[in-house]
């Protein structure tokens, strides 16, 4: 009995951690559409502004699939 519960909180566990890093990545990603018009205002813009966000985002979305 002690292990089923065990399993089924580790479960939960990496399925909260799993939506937390679906959804920041998809913020991140929401944060670079949103501010497109601003970041291609510049390269320092893009690189700084897009580039952080956009790589941070993707980062941690792709590693939620593993």
């Amino acid at each position: 009995m002690g292990q089923i519960i065990e399993h089924a909180v580790a479960a939960i566990g990496l399925q909260i951690a799993f939506q937390i890093a679906f959804y920041y990545g998809l913020a991140g990603i929401a944060a670079v559409v949103a501010y497109r018009g601003m970041l291609l205002g510049s390269v320092r813009n893009l690189l700084l502004g897009g580039g952080a966000r956009l790589g941070g985002g993707t980062s941690v979305r792709s590693g939620a699939w593993c």
